[in-house]
């Protein structure tokens, strides 16, 4: 027979679990998911409160107590909990209230961290060593998440500590390997430090790794298409045109390798013609301003409201050049390009955000 406090327990354990769960239980009713949640997690940190007042303790304790005290808003005893939850951590355990505890003990020692900068005043060495080593079980925790190592990279990389940031990333992405989000990280950070070309050379080198993956192609795509952009906006316009031919043909190279990203390699495609068409215009070469701008069209008429990376859509490079041609009295290239935007839905043409 159970003592009262292990019963306990065991019934707050069980009102965590259904307040998790309260999201999808009523995922049609999102304001009864919220009331049961919120109900539940009070439910849950009173009965385990009362557990511990019979006597009950430990990290799992420890645990109820700490999530549900932060679901409810309570930061400053979930922080507290989950510190205390974290030094009885069951070395191996895989459950859902692991991997929850630990990331609500490094958001503690994150914020706290952050707060003393702030005031500019020195932290214990010990936190950011309690944070690494919360973020490396969690790394392999098989409930871990792709967001767990962006906070985790965000905090070094705020910290200034750019050498550990970016392995944090790369271990990152050996476990996410098709994470989106990491990889835009791994961009904007490659891009940052080591410049257009650096950005190209890492992701070639990623794609020559045996381990590389059948998507990895996409996001060497959007890392020559990133490469383009950065070229363009400093007036490298023969690499900048470079990079882009070899963003479309890593795009279309993706799409063979697994036609599901067809759609999305198009789009991007189309994106990196009229980015090479802009350059074209910007180079007063109307005519290969307007075969790239007909490709991107052709490629992907429903992308011609989408602002690239440089913020202009392929319809406001259109409607520029189209100006300029009639100006020009370029009659048979006009038509081509006013044919062209007539067979793409008005909607679309309009630039997103406008």
């Amino acid at each position: 027979m159970k003592h009262p406090e292990a019963a306990l327990l065991d019934l707050a354990q069980t009102s965590l679990a259904l307040a998790v769960e309260a999201p999808r239980t009523y995922a049609a009713e999102a304001w009864r998911a919220k009331l049961t949640a919120r109900h539940l997690y009070v439910d849950a940190r009173r009965k385990a409160l009362e557990a511990e007042k019979l006597g009950a303790k430990g990290w799992r304790l420890d645990s109820v107590v700490a999530l549900a005290a932060y679901h409810t808003g309570d930061t400053e005893e979930a922080y507290a909990r989950a510190a205390s939850a974290v030094k009885d951590l069951p070395p191996g355990d895989t459950s859902w209230n692991s991997m929850a505890v630990l990331t609500v003990f490094a958001e503690g020692r994150w914020k706290a961290m952050k707060k003393a900068v702030k005031e500019k005043q020195d932290f214990p060495p010990a936190w950011l060593t309690d944070v690494n080593a919360a973020y490396a079980v969690l790394l392999h925790h098989p409930m871990g998440t792709e967001g767990q190592v962006l906070w985790h990279y965000d905090l070094l990389d705020w910290l200034g500590a750019t050498d550990a940031a970016t392995r944090i990333l790369k271990n990152g992405l050996g476990r996410f390997r098709d994470s989106n989000l990491l990889h835009e990280r791994l961009r904007e950070y490659v891009l940052r430090k080591q410049g257009p070309q650096g950005l190209e050379r890492t992701y070639e080198e990623m794609l020559a790794a045996k381990d590389a993956t059948p998507g990895l192609g996409w996001f060497a795509g959007a890392a020559a298409a990133a490469a383009g952009d950065s070229l363009r906006r400093r007036g490298r316009y023969a690499d900048a045109l470079a990079a882009y031919e070899r963003a479309i043909a890593l795009y279309g190279r993706a799409a063979e390798a697994d036609p599901a990203l067809r759609e999305a390699a198009d789009r991007a495609a189309a994106l990196a013609y009229a980015g090479r068409a802009r350059i074209a215009y910007q180079m007063n070469d109307d005519e290969a301003a307007l075969k790239e701008l007909l490709a991107s069209f052709q490629r992907a008429p429903d992308a011609a409201g989408t602002k690239d990376g440089v913020g202009i859509a392929p319809a406001e490079t259109g409607e520029t050049l189209l100006a300029r041609l009639r100006e020009a009295k370029r009659e048979e290239m006009v038509k081509a390009l006013e044919t062209a935007l007539g067979k793409i839905d008005p909607d679309l043409l309009v630039p997103e955000g406008e």
